[in-house]
């Protein structure tokens, strides 16, 4: 018997199916979009990464990033944790094991190069950016979106592309970036908690955060700030209070984790008796670098930052509004109980606080980790805010244009070719050295590049001619640069020698090599170069060529990079010298070593025999007063030493003139 079906419901049953066809394709489509959506941002950070490798070829080795790198270098190459001159654990290299171990992971897989730092240096930086739009879409998934990544990553970046001598410093081994790096994973960490409850997740994310000062101490800052809100998180709990002071001394345990392994390092590699003199050395290098080693009253300290920041009259302005600003951006995530947001803006802050009016001696890449942490608090503020939302993209927006445009103000005047200039010149000398090298014994003098050649040529040379050990037999090859040597006699200084023709001169009568630095120029060739440039100022007003070229910039010759005292090398040495009004006599002070009995030393000013001294064996150092009011009225005098040695190159005073090379003898001379 045949069944009879009503056409009606067969159209019925097939649009069922159609719309559960549609159904289905749509929720597959807003699933593979929600992939898109969490899978562009990692795109864009490849992109980005491949991008910023592909840049870091124009930017040079710096001095800070070279000296770091000796570390990691000499633990793949020797298994020792130690800088060139052999000191393990050198307590010089403040940039910590956090940073630079990865960095010596690299080596170990791809070989030391270059491009093995820059894998993990630039490598910290877009893992910052990622890791701080994934800590944005967590706290509010439906106001960030995945395009706005993107323009988080070209924010940031405009940033270093406005200001191209901050570039540097996410190519450097340096521990700022870093550090940004571990302390945003901490905050992700943190997010997880909230919605977990897992003590486990709690205890990992304080053992991040207690990574952040292993690669800069002053990011200790991070721990202080985590802890705050970790307390305010577990107080506001409604978890038994068993439960939350049990999380909370787990949380402080894991943040000294990392520091307890390093330490219990240090003591399997050093033994008992190294590692205490390295704790000793840690501390005292501390105290000679903190804050409190530079006898500034807070006042005094306060002013010149104020006159270090001031490049503009709006920027004091500026300074204001962001302190302003971020106190009403604390009360807001307090408010809302948003405590990663909290924990960044309180770190920022107490960032911002100690580089303003604690330290006084701040350079560029000190605020860099501030710069990038207070973008990502205003960008937080300007996505993400429920409380007054206008009034927050507002000020946020208006403080994120400042930053870019008060950038310049922190860098000064930038120039692209001057990098690719530089780092040209730096790989010409370094095959310069490879080339004329004697590789068994390399010294140096007041060369500032040593660290970044000592790497790009793999040869750990650290010695300075100050340890001794030249002899007219041996082979070595002698390296200067910024001092006054007796076969050239003329100072050149580092405006000249940036700006030089020529990378490097080989002298081989003396087995000289002046790197870009230091090249020599007569005095002719010298004035005629300040006369060409304004930014260089001569030595020698006193010539006619000379006058009227230090009234823009002076650079006291003698007195350049070393403050109050200079050292001098060579048996017949002459600079110039700026008459510092109302002073009227320079002093020269100096120590014999015990190889010598006696030395004569014969003082010219102006080319005319001022003081003719002879020393004894059994004296333990002199000090030579040079009356100079008679030449009161000049502003630079010609200052002329001869005697009977060598005459000792350190930078600093001689406690103990009997460690003293046997064949030098030191000289400092200041003007009182």
């Amino acid at each position: 018997m045949l069944e009879i079906i009503d056409e009606g419901s067969v159209f019925s049953y097939y649009l069922q199916q159609g719309a559960k066809m549609i159904s289905f394709m749509q929720a597959l489509l807003r699933h593979r979009i929600t992939l898109w959506k969490k899978a562009l941002p990692i795109l864009i950070s490849l992109l980005g990464y491949a991008i910023l490798l592909y840049l870091s070829q124009w930017f040079y080795i710096g001095f800070d990033d070279a000296y770091n790198l000796q570390l990691p270098q000499n633990l793949v190459r020797n298994g020792e944790f130690a800088s060139n001159a052999g000191d393990e654990f050198d307590v010089v290299v403040t940039t910590g094991p956090a940073a630079t171990l990865p960095v010596a992971l690299s080596f170990w897989i791809f070989g030391i190069s270059t491009l093995s730092i820059r894998l993990i240096t630039v490598g910290f930086f877009i893992g910052s950016l990622t890791l701080f739009y994934y800590l944005l879409y967590n706290s509010n998934s439906h106001a960030a979106h995945s395009h706005r990544f993107g323009a988080i990553l070209m924010l940031v970046l405009s940033y270093f592309a406005l200001t191209p001598e901050s570039l540097i410093y996410l190519y450097n081994l340096l521990g700022q970036i870093p550090a940004i790096f571990y302390f945003l994973l901490s905050l992700i960490l943190l997010q997880r908690y909230l919605s977990h409850g897992s003590w486990k997740i709690l205890a990992l994310s304080g053992f991040v955060v207690g990574l952040t000062p292993h690669t800069k101490l002053t990011m200790v800052i991070a721990i202080i700030s985590s802890l705050i809100v970790c307390a305010l998180l577990l107080w506001h709990q409604q978890s038994p209070t068993t439960q939350r002071f049990k999380h909370f001394i787990g949380y402080i345990l894991s943040i000294f984790l990392p520091t307890i392994l390093y330490l219990l390092w240090q003591l399997i590699a050093l033994g008992k008796t190294e590692f205490v003199q390295i704790q000793i050395g840690f501390w005292n290098f501390l105290t000679y670098r903190s804050p409190t080693a530079i006898q500034l009253s807070f006042g005094d300290s306060l002013l010149r930052h104020l006159e270090l920041l001031a490049g503009l009259g709006l920027f004091r302005l500026f300074v204001l509004g962001i302190f302003l600003s971020l106190f009403y951006f604390l009360w807001n995530a307090f408010q809302e109980r948003s405590y990663a947001r909290l924990n960044l803006q309180l770190f920022t802050m107490g960032y911002w606080v100690w580089w303003l009016f604690v330290d006084t001696a701040y350079e560029v890449r000190h605020l860099i980790a501030g710069i990038v942490a207070l973008l990502f608090v205003l960008v937080w503020e300007f996505f993400n805010t429920k409380k007054d939302p206008r009034l927050c993209r507002l000020l946020a927006g208006v403080l994120i244009v400042a930053i870019l445009f008060f950038g310049k103000q922190f860098d000064g005047a930038t120039d692209w070719k001057q990098f690719s200039r530089y780092t040209e010149q730096q790989q010409t000398f370094a095959n310069a050295i490879q080339t004329q090298a004697p590789k068994q014994d390399i010294f140096y003098y007041g060369w500032f590049q040593s660290p970044e050649m000592a790497f790009l040529t793999q040869q750990p040379f650290y010695r300075t001619v100050s340890d001794g050990g030249l002899s007219e037999q041996a082979q070595h090859l002698m390296i200067f640069s910024d001092v006054e040597y007796n076969i050239f006699g003329f100072y050149y200084n580092y405006y000249v020698s940036s700006r030089c023709q020529k990378p490097y001169i080989f002298d081989a009568e003396h087995n000289i090599l002046c790197s870009v630095y230091g090249n020599p120029y007569s005095e002719e060739e010298y004035l005629a170069i300040a006369e060409k440039d304004e930014e260089i100022c001569p030595m020698i007003e006193s010539t006619e060529i000379g006058k009227g070229k230090c009234d823009k910039q002076l650079r006291d010759g003698f007195y350049t990079h070393y403050g109050e005292e200079r050292t001098v090398l060579g048996k017949d040495f002459a600079t110039w010298v700026r008459v510092k009004r109302p002073s009227s006599r320079l002093i020269l002070e100096g120590a014999l070593p015990p190889a010598i009995d006696e030395q004569t030393v014969r003082i010219f000013i102006d080319d005319q025999l001022k003081t003719e001294v002879s020393l004894k064996a059994d004296q333990p150092g002199f000090s030579i007063p040079i009356h100079i009011a008679d030449y009161r009225k000049k502003r630079f005098i010609k200052i002329r030493i001869q005697s009977d040695h060598v005459i000792n190159p350190l930078y600093y005073q001689v406690s103990d003139p009997e460690n003293l090379p046997q064949s030098l003898i030191f000289y400092r001379l200041y003007q009182e």
